[in-house]
């Protein structure tokens, strides 16, 4: 997860927002925010979106969430 600049070479700077993430998503949520995680292509990003609340996730690699994904809703059927 990053948010990519092509000027920094892919550094990933979420580390940067402050509270992040727990501190940081529970004022979001206090404050009526919806919270999308962004690049989420690979199994520790997706590990990581299943233990915090975020609304919903995007992926460039449906060929690799998707079966993480069905796997985790077949839990709750």
């Amino acid at each position: 997860m990053s948010v990519y600049d092509p000027k920094m070479k892919g550094i990933e700077f979420v580390s940067l927002i402050p509270g992040w993430p727990d501190i940081f998503l529970k004022q979001a949520f206090e404050n009526g925010a919806t919270i999308y995680l962004s690049q989420v292509n690979n199994e520790s990003d997706f590990q990581f979106s299943k233990n915090h609340a975020f609304f919903g996730i995007m992926t460039d690699r449906i060929d690799i969430i998707a079966p993480m994904f069905q796997k985790t809703i077949s839990k709750f059927k």
